[in-house]
């Protein structure tokens, strides 16, 4: 990320004719902050923003650590942010290609906080890989006193990923105290637990986080248990599933008895990722199961399906209950509207919509979220729009009567630009004005 921004000499010379507005001598030089933090140094210029703007300029740097670095040395009012900005999501993953002399990223960062302490309170959120990108070079085992010691200095901590990158839980379970330590973590509010198999039971599993646990948010994705079966209860606002259809039923047979380990009735929002469709009727299972006064929003994301696939899928989710339905699809499928090897793009997304839509009789429906394609060209091909049409038909039938308002979610910018595109694909729903673009 190149931050671009202008150093002015800061003169005033009186107002441009006819605008109204005061107008600067020609900047001294435009340059990358690390140039500028370079300049701030050698010439002692500093530039005189209010420190609400450079905290702005700053978060906007989240991603570029090199300009982070440069920032913080520019003087002490930007020092505090930009460390807090540079520490505040720490990965500890594999190697790849490691040698004799690598030292993995976890003994790197456990001694270099045994040197500066003070940069522990920054981490915010934890992301814990085993092993590289190829499945190799894992590390997770052979460092739990690392992860012991570790753990309790992170006082800050709000947010944990670890993915075991499909580690059976019979290996793993040298980690058990460790990762109960982490779950109950007294900040922990959002938590992603993936690629671990073979855990006993979902009892099991839940009984991980403890009592007085204060995770709200728990995303589940590729954790295999070898079902239903025995402590404290997890209350859980928001609960994102990406599982196998098996995995969807276990849970589906297991929630009814979960009260001794969960707690679902102050669940709001419930998020089922769909890549087969067999994971379609197992998600209108567990909707089924999951009998929550509370639960007002359920979203349902799908992965580039095929077109055939909704047809036969058999049962489909029921959602009549729901205030709010989020009918989303991945970000490859966002990016692609061509047709390869029998596999489809976001317009057969409406399709499965228009389907699943369609079992509402007299719902509760009053919101319902979008997700529409960046790439889509204006005039719509003839087949993309048939379907997008198909769906506003839906949307706009008198079964939808509560219906109040229709989010389009994407990127705003691009949404703004196709205006034209959105009125082809929703005819009904812009002409009684029920459509609002919303940024992703």
């Amino acid at each position: 990320m190149d931050v671009r921004f202008e150093v002015h000499t800061g003169r005033r010379c009186g107002r441009d004719q006819g605008l109204g507005r005061y107008r600067y001598e020609r900047p001294l030089f435009v340059s990358t902050f690390q140039e500028t933090s370079m300049f701030i140094q050698t010439t002692g210029l500093v530039p005189t923003l209010p420190q609400e703007v450079i905290d702005v300029v700053i978060d906007h740097l989240v991603d570029c650590p090199s300009s982070l670095k440069a920032c913080s040395l520019v003087c002490s009012s930007w020092t505090y942010f930009s460390q807090a900005q540079l520490f505040s999501t720490i990965l500890l993953d594999g190697t790849p290609y490691p040698s004799a002399k690598t030292v993995p990223p976890i003994v790197k960062f456990t001694r270099f906080l045994r040197k500066a302490p003070r940069f522990a309170r920054f981490v915010r959120a934890l992301e814990i890989k085993d092993g590289d990108d190829y499945i190799t070079n894992r590390w997770l085992l052979d460092s739990v006193g690392r992860l012991e010691s570790l753990l309790p200095v992170l006082t800050n901590v709000h947010t944990l990923h670890i993915n075991f990158r499909s580690l059976s839980w019979s290996a793993a379970h040298i980690v058990k105290r460790p990762l109960r330590e982490m779950l109950q973590h007294p900040e922990l509010r959002h938590v992603t637990i993936s690629g671990i198999m073979g855990i006993p039971s979902l009892d099991h599993l839940f009984s991980l986080f403890g009592k007085g646990s204060k995770i709200r948010d728990l995303h589940l994705v590729n954790v295999q248990t070898n079902g239903p079966s025995d402590e404290s209860r997890l209350p859980l606002d928001v609960l994102t599933l990406s599982l196998s259809s098996t995995d969807i039923l276990n849970l589906a047979d297991w929630v009814p008895f979960s009260t001794r380990v969960a707690d679902f009735s102050g669940l709001r929002r419930l998020r089922i990722c769909i890549v087969e469709p067999s994971e379609v009727r197992a998600a209108a299972r567990l909707l089924e199961t999951i009998t929550a006064d509370s639960l007002e929003s359920v979203e349902i994301q799908l992965d580039d399906l095929d077109p055939t696939d909704s047809r036969q899928c058999g049962n489909l989710p029921d959602i009549s209950r729901f205030r709010h339905v989020l009918l989303t699809i991945t970000s490859g499928c966002v990016e692609n509207t061509i047709r390869r090897e029998g596999r489809t793009s976001a317009p057969v997304a409406a399709l499965w919509w228009a389907r699943i839509l369609r079992n509402i009789q007299d719902g509760c429906v009053e919101e319902v979220t979008l997700t529409f394609p960046r790439s889509e060209a204006y005039p719509l091909p003839d087949i993309h729009k048939a379907q997008w049409n198909a769906l506003d038909a839906v949307l706009t039938r008198p079964e939808m009567a509560k219906l109040k308002t229709v989010y389009l979610q994407g990127d705003l910018q691009h949404l703004q630009k196709q205006a034209k595109v959105i009125r082809q694909a929703f005819p009904t729903l812009q002409k009684n004005g029920l459509l609002v673009l919303q940024s992703q």
